[in-house]
C-alpha cells in the first residue's frame, strides 16, 4: 500500500448558489441595482453617441460600448453551448459582419472621391499661382483653408475606415467561430450514424 502525498495546491473549491438572474429588461435591471447618488455621479457611461465613436452609431453599426449586457451573449467556447444557439449566434455575426463591411466600402469609397476632389484643388491652386519654386508653392497650398479643410476630412474619414476594418474583423473572427463549431459538430454527427 502506497502513502499518498498531500498535494500542495488548494483544491477548487465548488461555487456557491447565486439568487441573481439575468435581468430580462431595462426597466427590471434599474429596479435591481438600485444606486445611491455618490455612486451615480461616479458612474461615467461611455457609448457611442457621447464619445469619438458616435459615427458608428449612425452608420448603423453596434459596437462593444453600445450592447446591453442583459441582452448580448458572446461564447468564448462553443463547445457547451446547444445547437441553436450556436446557428443564432452564427446568424447574427455575420448579419453584423456583413452591415460592417457594406459600411467600409461605402467610407472608402468616400475616401477615393475625397482624395480625387484634393488632387484637383491642387492643381487648380497650382494653375492660379505659377511661379516660385515647387516647395513654396506646396507651403502655400497647405496654408489654404479649403485645402486645409478637404485634408482634415480626409484624414477623419481614413481614421474611421480604420476603426470600422477592425470591428468587422472582430465580427469576421466571431461568425468564423460560430462557423467552425457547427461545421464540427456536423461532421460528429455524420461520424455517429
Amino acid at each position: 500500500m502506497t502513502v499518498r502525498k498531500k498535494s500542495h495546491r488548494q483544491s477548487a473549491k465548488a461555487q456557491g448558489n447565486s439568487n441573481s438572474k439575468d435581468a430580462r429588461s431595462q426597466g427590471s435591471a434599474k429596479r435591481k441595482s438600485k444606486k445611491s447618488k455618490s455612486e451615480i455621479e461616479k458612474l461615467r457611461v461611455a457609448t457611442p453617441t457621447n464619445s469619438g465613436l458616435a459615427f458608428l452609431a449612425k452608420e448603423g453599426l453596434v459596437v462593444p460600448d453600445d450592447l446591453d449586457p442583459s441582452e448580448e451573449f458572446v461564447e468564448l467556447d462553443l463547445t457547451g453551448v446547444p445547437n441553436g444557439r450556436v446557428g443564432a449566434s452564427h446568424s447574427r455575426w455575420a448579419v453584423r459582419h456583413a452591415h460592417a463591411l457594406y459600411v467600409l466600402a461605402v467610407t472608402q469609397t468616400k475616401v477615393k472621391r475625397l482624395q480625387r476632389r484634393i488632387r484637383v484643388e491642387k492643381a487648380k491652386y497650382r494653375i492660379t499661382h505659377k511661379g516660385g519654386k515647387k516647395f513654396e508653392l506646396d507651403d502655400e497650398m497647405a496654408l489654404n483653408p479649403k485645402i486645409k479643410k478637404l485634408e482634415d476630412k480626409l484624414v477623419e474619414l481614413e481614421t474611421h475606415a480604420e476603426i470600422m476594418e477592425a470591428l468587422m474583423k472582430g465580427f469576421e473572427d466571431y461568425r468564423n467561430a460560430a462557423s467552425r463549431d457547427m461545421s464540427r459538430r456536423d461532421s460528429e454527427r455524420a461520424q455517429r450514424s
